[in-house]
């Protein structure tokens, strides 16, 4: 594996700022960091001096960049999309689709799933179509339905494996297995786009969902006799 080092730079660690500081590594690994000069001996230095050198974002819920939509048939302009956040400093990212008839969420996770196996992306999320009319935001209405365990199935075999994260309405019909299911295979449960109060929350973490797709929007909020799903996700440590 090459080495390299990174030095004269402003390297953020969990424990603050080496200004300026250096870092090394050896393909895909730190090997080490350190303040002031760096070390004489090293080989293959590239002064940074007056930039930052930080930990990649990590963008878990993100539909698109740079003119494309992660929807797009055109693989093309997904990596474009795609591109255009790497080059803003996004290392990992999460393709996310919204709400659509099953049958073209099937080709449009087949599709990014292609993608996915290239290393454009780390997985997919599915915003949708699990979610509650009352909070929909954005989401066709037309096209909201119950998460039925047959086409969470055909969602899951179109990815291969590649379906990381889904949103749900957990007060929806078949919410909580929904969520099991999901939980079982693998897939990280977001609860969002919900209308549930707290005895609805509440199971739904209990069943293994342990994110919540943009805090606050898009869900029942905050009551002085009801804490919604704001109250209740912000309370649970899970």
């Amino acid at each position: 594996m090459t080495g390299l080092l990174l030095a004269g730079g402003r390297i953020v660690t969990p424990d603050g700022v080496l200004d300026p500081g250096w870092l090394s590594t050896s393909g895909n690994v730190i090997t080490g960091l350190g303040a002031g000069a760096a070390p004489s001996e090293a080989d293959g230095v590239i002064d940074v001096s007056g930039s930052w050198v930080l930990p990649g974002f990590v963008d878990i819920h993100c539909h698109g960049g740079g003119g494309a939509d992660y929807s797009d048939p055109d693989p093309e302009k997904v990596r474009l999309a795609a591109l255009t956040h790497r080059r803003a400093g996004t290392t990992t990212s999460l393709a996310s689709l919204v709400s659509r008839p099953v049958p073209e969420l099937v080709d449009q996770v087949a599709a990014l799933a292609e993608l996915v196996d290239d290393g454009e992306f780390a997985g997919i999320h599915l915003e949708g179509p699990f979610l509650s009319e009352a909070r929909r935001g954005a989401h066709d209405p037309a096209v909201l339905r119950a998460p039925e365990p047959a086409v969470i199935d055909k969602l899951l075999t179109a990815g291969h494996s590649t379906v990381r994260m889904v949103t749900i309405a957990p007060e929806l019909d078949g919410g909580l297995n929904a969520i099991r299911q999901l939980t079982e295979a693998g897939v990280t449960v977001a609860i969002g786009h919900t209308d549930a109060v707290e005895n609805q929350i509440r199971p739904a973490i209990d069943a293994g969902a342990k994110v919540a797709t943009h805090l606050y929007n898009g869900m029942r909020p905050l009551h002085h006799r009801e804490p919604g799903a704001v109250g209740t996700l912000l309370d649970d440590e899970r």
